[in-house]
């Protein structure tokens, strides 16, 4: 058998079956594929680019063509004049959601050569990749499985030293090229690319971006329950930290989150821009609160999560961020935003209309105040809520008028309150677990978590 055979296990299928792109699917190991591309739609092509020798002076010719069946076809002829030799496709940057123990998957029909799979992250390098070998048989479709831990970061056809391995998170495009110094007419078919995941044995976290700003990139961590799979439908949380609109930490609810996750529930902690490092107001965090709940709907099937059963959920600044993503208006002439089904807010701030020193965060703009006031925005159709507050928490009027809001309208809404106790107590020790223990209660009641035995 060859290197590449032991390395990447091809299975040589004959099969002419299922050649278009697939949905997610489970193998008899427990593993799913999620499909990167699906090139049965009719924009397909647009998110595909040929790349040859051209850009180093050689006259090498590459393109590629879909077909109304969905597969790729990627043709031409390679010419090692000029210094030349290679043609090549990638797919233009995006998010691929890759992790470290994640595996390519490919169904290709080949002429015989080997390929090269490639995969490219933001760099200022040039002609960098990470590279794994592909290989093809001659006339046959087959499956080609290639671990993401199996790519070497690559420049100019040559290995980097001491580059290590590939950062999945940072993948943005994969690519296909042909290199290998013969000259003459070439054509692959590709039917199929996905990304086949194992079913967790423990729970795990993963990274991914979930919007880009002016500011930068921003991320949320998922925590992952044992068990789970791409094609589950769990409920999730998503949490968002405290720190009065100026700084904090995703790290915050990281015990709520494992908690959850140990429970079932797909629990998220997102980051979102704050005063302290983006000079930004609480508008601003509100605008992320938003991005960050309508990517996780947005890729709810690649996350097994549930979006009609997603919750929102954090902490005083965090915790007002929270309630916004269920209750504020859209911004006039923007469609309706993604809704969390709950809310399960620690000492939140609920109201900025008619509260001076909240007022002059956004510049005293009272159409501003009025939108990022959830109890302003109150109705029957709006989510269950649970909220914590200490009875000593200069908030507590605040929750108290959210409370009396919500019995109005007929929504239902509780209110948890800690004797002797003032803001952010639900960080501390017996308050964090006692908190938790609610939390669990509440969701139970709502049918997001089984009952403990």
């Amino acid at each position: 058998m060859t290197r590449t055979a032991c390395w990447f296990l091809v299975a040589m299928l004959t099969s002419s079956v299922g050649l278009g792109s697939q949905p997610t699917t489970e193998d008899e190991d427990g593993h799913t594929i999620r499909p990167l591309f699906n090139f049965s739609q009719a924009d397909a092509s647009a998110a595909w680019r040929s790349v040859n020798d051209g850009v180093m002076g050689g006259v090498s010719e590459g393109s590629f063509r879909i077909s109304e069946e969905g597969v790729l076809r990627f043709f031409g002829t390679l010419s090692l004049e000029n210094n030349g030799g290679f043609a090549s496709i990638r797919s233009v940057p995006g998010q691929m959601n890759l992790g470290p123990d994640d595996v390519i998957v490919l169904r290709v029909r080949g002429d015989g050569r080997e390929y090269l799979l490639n995969l490219y992250v933001p760099t200022t390098r040039i002609a960098y990749s990470y590279r794994a070998p592909m290989p093809t048989v001659a006339g046959k479709w087959i499956d080609v499985r290639v671990p993401i831990q199996a790519f070497v970061a690559n420049s100019f056809g040559r290995p980097v030293p001491g580059a290590g391995p590939v950062d999945p998170k940072r993948v943005t495009s994969i690519g296909i090229t042909l290199s290998d110094k013969k000259s003459g007419s070439f054509t692959l078919e590709v039917a199929s690319i996905g990304v086949e995941s194992a079913r967790l044995k423990e729970p795990s976290t993963r990274t991914f971006t979930y919007t880009e700003t002016e500011h930068g990139p921003l991320e949320m961590v998922i925590h992952f329950p044992s068990g789970w799979e791409p094609t589950d439908h769990r409920p999730a949380i998503v949490f968002f930290f405290g720190g009065g609109w100026t700084n904090g930490s995703i790290a915050q609810f990281e015990p709520q989150a494992e908690y959850l996750a140990q429970r079932g529930i797909v629990a998220a902690r997102a980051d979102y821009r704050v005063k302290s490092r983006q000079e930004v107001t609480p508008k601003d965090c509100v605008d992320d609160a938003f991005a960050a709940v309508r990517w996780l709907t947005d890729h709810a099937n690649e996350l097994g999560i549930d979006p009609d059963r997603l919750i929102s959920s954090g902490g005083s600044a965090g915790g007002h961020l929270a309630a916004c993503t269920a209750l504020s208006p859209a911004v006039e002439g923007a469609p309706e935003p993604s809704r969390p089904a709950a809310l399960v807010l620690f000492n939140p701030v609920l109201r900025f209309d008619g509260q001076p020193q909240l007022m002059e965060r956004i510049g005293n703009d009272d159409a501003i105040g009025r939108r990022i006031s959830p109890t302003l925005h109150l109705d029957s159709t709006s989510p269950p809520t649970l909220l914590f507050y200490g009875n000593e928490d200069r908030l507590i009027d605040q929750g108290r008028e959210f409370l009396d809001r919500a019995t109005e309208v007929g929504v239902l809404a509780s209110l948890f309150l800690a004797e002797g106790q003032g803001h952010g107590f639900f960080n501390r020790p017996p308050w964090r677990d006692r908190t938790t223990a609610r939390m669990d209660a509440f969701l139970t009641e709502l049918g997001y978590l089984e009952a403990k035995q």
